[in-house]
Protein backbone atom coordinates (compact mmCIF):
# COMPACT_ATOMS: atom_id res chain seq x y z
CA UNK A 1 0.00 0.00 0.00
CA UNK A 2 1.07 3.24 -0.78
CA UNK A 3 2.05 5.59 1.67
CA UNK A 4 -0.77 8.69 -0.44
CA UNK A 5 -3.00 5.74 0.05
CA UNK A 6 -2.87 4.73 3.50
CA UNK A 7 -2.67 8.67 4.34
CA UNK A 8 -5.62 9.24 2.71
CA UNK A 9 -7.68 6.86 4.57
CA UNK A 10 -7.21 8.16 8.24
CA UNK A 11 -8.91 10.89 9.62
CA UNK A 12 -7.15 13.96 10.74
CA UNK A 13 -7.45 13.20 14.20
CA UNK A 14 -6.42 9.90 13.83
CA UNK A 15 -2.79 11.42 11.75
CA UNK A 16 -2.87 14.38 14.96
CA UNK A 17 -3.21 11.23 17.90
CA UNK A 18 0.04 9.27 15.81
CA UNK A 19 1.88 12.16 15.66
CA UNK A 20 1.56 12.72 19.83
CA UNK A 21 3.62 8.98 19.41
CA UNK A 22 6.36 10.00 17.06
CA UNK A 23 10.17 9.54 18.28
CA UNK A 24 12.37 12.22 17.01
CA UNK A 25 13.43 10.63 13.77
CA UNK A 26 10.18 10.43 12.88
CA UNK A 27 8.69 13.39 13.57
CA UNK A 28 11.64 14.95 11.21
CA UNK A 29 10.27 12.87 8.54
CA UNK A 30 6.88 14.24 8.53
CA UNK A 31 8.29 18.00 8.51
CA UNK A 32 10.49 17.36 5.23
CA UNK A 33 7.29 14.99 3.64
CA UNK A 34 5.54 16.35 1.12
CA UNK A 35 1.49 16.57 0.91
CA UNK A 36 1.09 16.76 4.72
CA UNK A 37 -1.45 19.05 6.14
CA UNK A 38 -0.63 21.85 8.01
CA UNK A 39 -2.19 21.17 11.30
CA UNK A 40 -0.18 17.85 11.02
CA UNK A 41 2.92 19.38 10.42
CA UNK A 42 2.26 22.22 13.46
CA UNK A 43 1.53 19.31 16.11
CA UNK A 44 5.02 17.51 14.55
CA UNK A 45 6.78 20.75 15.99
CA UNK A 46 5.55 21.15 18.38
CA UNK A 47 6.15 17.48 19.96
CA UNK A 48 9.16 17.56 18.17
CA UNK A 49 10.26 21.16 20.11
CA UNK A 50 8.99 19.65 23.90
CA UNK A 51 11.03 16.35 22.99
CA UNK A 52 14.53 17.97 22.06
CA UNK A 53 13.56 20.15 25.20
CA UNK A 54 13.46 17.33 27.10
CA UNK A 55 16.41 15.01 26.02
CA UNK A 56 18.85 17.59 25.42
CA UNK A 57 21.76 17.13 27.03
CA UNK A 58 25.06 19.22 24.82
CA UNK A 59 24.60 21.86 22.33
CA UNK A 60 27.88 22.41 20.21
CA UNK A 61 28.44 25.32 17.79
CA UNK A 62 30.77 24.64 14.88
CA UNK A 63 33.62 27.67 13.18
CA UNK A 64 31.82 29.12 10.41
CA UNK A 65 33.56 28.08 7.40
CA UNK A 66 30.35 28.73 5.33
CA UNK A 67 29.22 25.21 5.74
CA UNK A 68 25.07 25.48 6.33
CA UNK A 69 24.90 24.32 9.69
CA UNK A 70 26.34 26.21 12.72
CA UNK A 71 24.52 24.39 15.52
CA UNK A 72 23.50 21.03 16.45
CA UNK A 73 21.71 19.46 19.81
CA UNK A 74 22.93 15.95 21.32
CA UNK A 75 20.95 13.86 23.79
CA UNK A 76 23.27 12.06 26.23
CA UNK A 77 24.17 9.57 23.82
CA UNK A 78 25.63 12.27 21.48
CA UNK A 79 23.00 11.50 18.66
CA UNK A 80 22.60 14.44 16.79
CA UNK A 81 18.64 15.66 18.13
CA UNK A 82 18.55 18.92 16.32
CA UNK A 83 20.42 21.25 13.75
CA UNK A 84 20.09 24.61 13.01
CA UNK A 85 20.09 23.78 9.09
CA UNK A 86 20.16 20.57 7.25
CA UNK A 87 18.72 18.52 9.55
CA UNK A 88 17.57 15.74 7.47
CA UNK A 89 21.25 14.86 6.72
CA UNK A 90 22.88 15.52 10.42
CA UNK A 91 19.46 14.28 12.94
CA UNK A 92 19.74 10.65 13.85
CA UNK A 93 23.82 10.49 12.97
CA UNK A 94 26.35 10.18 16.24
CA UNK A 95 29.36 12.67 17.49
CA UNK A 96 31.25 9.41 18.89
CA UNK A 97 33.29 11.29 20.77
CA UNK A 98 30.52 13.60 22.50
CA UNK A 99 32.27 13.20 25.93
CA UNK A 100 35.45 14.43 25.43
CA UNK A 101 34.39 17.89 22.93
CA UNK A 102 36.72 21.10 23.21
CA UNK A 103 36.55 24.01 21.18
CA UNK A 104 38.85 24.07 18.82
CA UNK A 105 38.86 20.23 17.67
CA UNK A 106 36.57 18.88 14.96
CA UNK A 107 34.35 16.32 16.18
CA UNK A 108 34.32 12.45 15.07
CA UNK A 109 30.48 11.70 13.51
CA UNK A 110 28.79 8.16 12.75
CA UNK A 111 26.71 9.16 10.03
CA UNK A 112 23.14 7.20 9.97
CA UNK A 113 24.48 4.76 7.26
CA UNK A 114 27.32 3.96 9.43
CA UNK A 115 30.19 5.69 8.20
CA UNK A 116 32.11 7.72 10.43
CA UNK A 117 34.83 10.87 9.59
CA UNK A 118 36.24 13.68 11.61
CA UNK A 119 34.46 16.64 10.32
CA UNK A 120 36.36 19.59 8.84
CA UNK A 121 34.91 21.97 10.80
CA UNK A 122 36.11 22.80 14.48
CA UNK A 123 34.14 23.89 17.57
CA UNK A 124 33.83 26.82 18.83
CA UNK A 125 31.81 25.69 21.84
CA UNK A 126 29.89 23.47 23.95
CA UNK A 127 27.43 23.84 26.47
CA UNK A 128 26.06 21.35 28.58
CA UNK A 129 22.58 21.81 29.67
CA UNK A 130 22.03 22.59 33.30
CA UNK A 131 20.77 18.92 34.50
CA UNK A 132 22.28 17.03 31.94
CA UNK A 133 24.48 14.11 32.47
CA UNK A 134 26.38 12.04 30.02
Amino acid sequence: MSTTLFYSCVSSDERLNKVRTFGIDQLWAVLYAEGIQESVKKAARSRLNRLIKEARCLSITFEDHGQDFLTWTLDKHGKVIDSNAQAWAWVGGHVTDYRTLMPGVPPLYCAKDGVTRRLNYPLTSVKRFAGAKT
